[in-house]
């Protein structure tokens, strides 16, 4: 699962958060729901905007600005 933040007081770049996997699985780099749902809060509340990767390559492609 891979998900873009995207802060809409600064222009000029896209960060790119990657989540290998959200879940109970006790493996290497696996997110619990909870503590993914207090991140993407956090990031909604300073002004981060999640959009897929397709979005962002449209974006590009017809050179708009991020929002």
């Amino acid at each position: 699962m891979a998900l873009l933040g995207l802060n809409l007081t600064a222009r000029g770049g896209a960060p790119i958060l990657m989540y290998h996997s959200v879940g109970f699985n006790p493996i290497f780099f696996t997110v619990k729901p909870d503590d993914f749902k207090k991140q993407m809060d956090w990031l909604h509340i300073n002004g981060y905007e999640a959009i897929s990767l397709n979005a962002l390559v449209n974006i590009i492609s017809r050179r708009e600005e991020l929002p």
